[in-house]
């Protein structure tokens, strides 16, 4: 299937950005009451009454203009409110979250070369959880890093804080932290905030708090444990430890992630049913949401690479690792019913985590056909093609991702005509030879594989006939493929297949810093 995804448009027509953008007092407002009652409880790192005390007063537009990070902060601000308040067109030029959002990131230069302080911080996170939507994903990496290089210069992961801004600087620091751990984690890049100079306690946040459960503290605390797999488990050092001492690091890691979902209330643990007649509102679901996304996410990566590690067992033995992805796959699919497909939803969950479970789930039905939950497997699937369809109408287009809903006609075609093709003469594969061999002209035309590449082919898997489809439970892992010259594969980062087209001035790479 050779599709790809890149939106059409820029964000203007100029090639400078706009210095201001009008908008009225009462928009404002509005606004910042959006921003305050939506995305403040998910990364509290503002204080409501002091950033409206500057926001809503009569010299602001000259702090503006004389204070470049606060400019670019409240115009950040303003376009998450407004982002949030719904009905925008993912297309861009066409909605004023965008137009607000260049005036911020227009200062960006100004923003990184200037005496760095903590609205400096303030101001790169909420660009950066601005560009956690679709169509800015491309520049979230750089103002996640930037803003966790500016916490750890002025200190603040050190517990370094200016007469009356301890509060402000806790916030900040764990809300940046919080981004980049689970960045750096879903992305498989390094972090470089480290976890051993951090002398800053977690503060406790009302706004971030639903019925007595504290969001906050529950994903500083997740954070941990992905930076601590992070280290431990998917960096290069960790190809050089041997495998019983990564199953042994998995399995304490897995246990640390059980006892964080104990940790949560049944409200909001994942694992449970979401109750949606219960006192959860539409805030409430979208949290419980991202804990179920980020928990499951950490159980796939782990249970992936146990089974890589231990692709040399039975398949009997593997069993409950198995299971154990194939639950979460179904989980993710599940929850796909009450995602917001709106601009402000983050792409990690509006699109790279279901799209995970749909191959995760494509896979085991490929490899397992005759398995007693196959017809449950494909209707999971044809849950979650029903949601790309849903995703691909409510963007406008903007995601071709109906094209996913053949992966549930593929697999229920596959399983449906098996004991046809069961019935007709099976093909022989081999890894060196074919049933036809090629003629004189074929062989000159058509070099063959090297022989350490050839040697390193896994023996064929026909699910029809024989070898792991004979074993009750089949699962293809990173153990099956082969690499070439010792190197090492990239991690696939599926944020970037939606990334659109940037002007000039918002491209990161061509920033002018002179």
């Amino acid at each position: 299937m050779n599709w790809e995804v890149r939106p059409k448009g820029r964000l203007t027509s100029s090639s400078n950005p706009p210095a201001s953008y009008p908008i009225e007092v009462e928009t404002v407002k509005r606004y910042i009451a959006t921003y305050f009652e939506q995305v403040h409880p998910m990364y509290p790192f503002l204080q409501r009454q002091e950033f409206e005390q500057k926001a809503l007063d009569i010299r602001c537009s000259q702090l503006c203009k004389e204070n470049a990070p606060f400019s670019a902060l409240y115009h950040t601000v303003l376009a998450l409110g407004c982002q949030h308040q719904g009905g925008e067109f993912f297309q861009r030029n066409v909605s004023p979250s965008w137009e607000l959002f260049q005036v911020a990131w227009g200062i960006f230069p100004e923003i990184i070369t200037s005496k760095e302080t903590l609205t400096h911080v303030q101001a790169i996170t909420a660009m950066a959880i601005f560009a956690r939507n679709t169509s800015y994903v491309q520049i979230e990496k750089v103002l996640t890093v930037e803003g966790a290089r500016i916490a750890q210069s002025i200190g603040i992961n050190r517990a370094i804080y200016a007469e009356g801004e301890m509060h402000l600087c806790q916030r900040a620091f764990w809300v940046v932290y919080i981004l980049e751990k689970t960045q750096t984690f879903a992305c498989g890049r390094d972090s470089i905030l480290v976890d051993s100079n951090i002398g800053t306690p977690i503060p406790h946040i009302a706004e971030a708090v639903f019925g007595g459960f504290d969001y906050f503290r529950a994903m500083c605390c997740f954070s941990r444990v992905l930076s601590k797999a992070n280290d431990s488990l998917f960096s290069i050092t960790a190809t050089l430890i041997p495998s019983i001492t990564i199953t042994a690091t998995i399995n304490s890691l897995n246990g640390e992630l059980e006892r964080w979902k104990e940790s949560i209330g049944e409200e909001f643990r994942p694992g449970t049913v979401l109750q949606q007649s219960g006192s959860l509102n539409s805030l409430s679901v979208a949290v419980k949401i991202r804990l179920s996304y980020h928990y499951y996410s950490a159980v796939i990566a782990l249970a992936r690479l146990k089974l890589s590690v231990t692709s040399r067992e039975t398949n009997t033995s593997k069993l409950p690792r198995e299971q154990v992805l194939l639950h979460a796959s179904r989980s993710i699919v599940e929850f796909t019913r009450y995602i917001d497909v709106e601009t402000y939803t983050p792409i990690w969950y509006l699109l790279s985590v279901p799209l995970s479970a749909i191959f995760i789930l494509f896979d085991f039905v490929i490899h397992n056909p005759r398995h007693p939950e196959t017809n449950t497997n494909i209707s999971l699937l044809g849950i979650a093609a029903g949601y790309f369809c849903r995703l691909e109408l409510s963007s406008g287009g903007w995601f071709p991702t109906s094209l996913l809903s053949d992966l549930a006609h593929i697999a229920r075609d596959y399983t449906s005509g098996l004991d046809t093709r069961a019935t007709e003469e099976p093909m022989v594969f081999s890894s060196t030879a074919y049933s036809r061999q090629p003629d004189e002209d074929e062989a000159i035309a058509q070099p063959g594989l090297p022989a350490s590449v050839e040697e390193s082919l896994p023996a064929a898997h026909d699910p029809i006939h024989g070898g792991a489809a004979n074993d009750p439970f089949y699962f293809p892992t990173d153990g099956d493929l082969f690499t070439i010259d010792g190197k090492f594969s990239e991690g696939v980062d599926l944020t970037s297949l939606f990334a659109a087209e940037l002007p000039d001035f918002l491209d990161p790479s061509i920033v002018d810093l002179s």
